[in-house]
């Protein structure tokens, strides 16, 4: 008993020189990282910096010091996204240091994220918004204006299709032709954490309707008119967490001719018909931020063009460098609308700083478009041909006076339907190709 005690004795002995010995290795080890960290802040030895701070976070070693100092390095490297990741990370160690809350704002203005600046400097002291003549978000923050024009060769293409077949009974087909687009729109801010955006769109597309029976064509050529109305709150509720909403209320009118057959008479008769349709779109969409990444959930449920339909996808947004001067965001929807088959889009998008204040951003989508909504709701495709294919670019100008221009092209690859009778109750539905451009320059005025 007395042996078995004084083993239990030494193993316990050895057990606390163990742990003091860790101690003191664990000791060791912080005093080293906290002083080679200092000299390479002090030498501005950015890489060197980075690298040995990484390591020791890897290797359990982490505090506010460390993470200052790894996020000043990144700062002076211009990679603001991570250095802003840094200083929030900084800020929980000391969430009323003035330090790292101004070098957090800073980051996050840099790297493009108002809406988590605002919530830092929501914290600041007032003696410490007036050293940095920082004022609250005004309540008027932006304005958007846009125009645009698209162009296609469905009429060039597709005119002399034979759509009334061998039978020569009857034929329909309306043809989508160029357009026009306008739109102005404005954000502000209520508080520091939630932004509204408002915007007014109207669209005007040159239509061709054609109806042809017994080999005889009659033409009717329209505007179909379009106005919009968008509506989008977004609320940070965290510093890595938003959430956005959006209504989108879309109207399309238009007056066109109608075919009836006269059974007394065995003939078809055409009359002018108006079309008004009232439609929407309604958006719910989560995102979270994780270091030089952001992960974006979203539903939408709209009904377009008599039918229902709703979509769910995740998008991410990625910082390789932790700069803003390379991106890509990639968008996976699943689409589904009430009797139509489901469909999965997918759509790729790189962001590259060209010089100066020019960006340039390359993008292309692959899987039918029909009434389909993206960009939380802001962008409608509700004309009734398909999109199958898209291919986009887009140059962007930031200036420092707060007027940002852009100038965006696109190219689309769109598949047309037109009905043929086959006998006085039996048609079938015909599909052509044809292709569309078009191109919208924006302006946005910061104030």
């Amino acid at each position: 008993m007395h042996q078995l005690r004084a083993t239990a004795i030494t193993a316990v002995f050895c057990a606390f020189c163990a742990a003091v010995s860790l101690s003191a290795a664990n000791t060791a080890d912080f005093r080293n990282v906290d002083r080679e960290t200092f000299r390479l802040l002090e030498s501005k030895e950015w890489d060197n910096l980075i690298e040995t701070a990484k390591n020791a976070i890897d290797n359990g070693i982490d505090y506010y010091y460390l993470r200052m100092r790894l996020g000043i390095a990144y700062y002076n490297k211009a990679e603001y996204k991570r250095a802003a990741d840094q200083f929030d990370k900084a800020l929980s160690f000391n969430p009323w240091d003035q330090t790292a809350m101004e070098y957090a704002y800073y980051s996050h203005i840099l790297s493009g994220d108002e809406a988590k600046a605002n919530r830092i400097m929501a914290c600041f002291p007032e003696p410490m918004r007036e050293r940095l003549k920082i004022r609250t978000p005004r309540f008027f923050d932006s304005i958007n204006i846009e125009y645009g024009i698209g162009t296609s060769d469905n009429e060039s293409q597709n005119s002399n299709v034979d759509i009334d077949g061998a039978a020569n009974i009857y034929g329909e087909f309306t043809r989508f032709n160029d357009l026009t687009y306008y739109h102005a729109g404005f954000k502000h801010w209520l508080g520091n954490y939630i932004s509204v955006y408002h915007g007014y769109s109207a669209l005007s597309i040159n239509m061709t309707k054609q109806i042809r029976y017994a080999d005889n064509d009659t033409l009717d050529k329209y505007t179909t008119i379009q106005t919009q109305y968008y509506f989008s709150p977004s609320v940070q509720v965290g510093r890595n967490t938003r959430i956005t909403t959006a209504m989108h209320l879309v109207n399309v009118s238009y007056d066109a001719l109608t075919a009836t057959y006269d059974t007394v008479n065995s003939t078809y008769v055409t009359k002018g018909k108006s079309t008004s349709l009232n439609d929407y779109v309604a958006v719910l969409a989560l995102s979270q931020d994780i270091g030089c990444a952001t992960w974006n959930v979203f539903g939408t449920y709209s009904e377009l063009n008599k039918g229902k339909q709703t979509e769910t996808g995740l998008a991410l947004t990625w910082f390789p460098k932790g700069t803003v001067n390379l991106y890509t965001n990639t968008t996976v929807t699943y689409f589904s609308e009430k009797d139509a088959d489901s469909k999965t889009i997918f759509d790729q998008m790189v962001g590259l700083h060209l010089f100066g204040p020019a960006w340039i951003e390359c993008c292309v989508t692959s899987g039918k478009l029909k009434n389909f909504n993206e960009k939380n709701g802001f962008i409608v495709y509700n004309i009734g041909d398909e999109i199958k294919n898209r291919y986009g670019v887009s140059l962007l100008l930031y200036f420092t006076n707060g007027l940002n221009l852009s100038f965006r092209y696109q190219y689309a690859d769109k598949e047309a339907t037109y009905v043929t009778f086959t006998s006085a109750t039996a048609s079938e539905t015909h599909a052509v190709d044809y292709q569309a451009q078009s191109i919208i320059g924006g302006l946005q005025w910061k104030f």
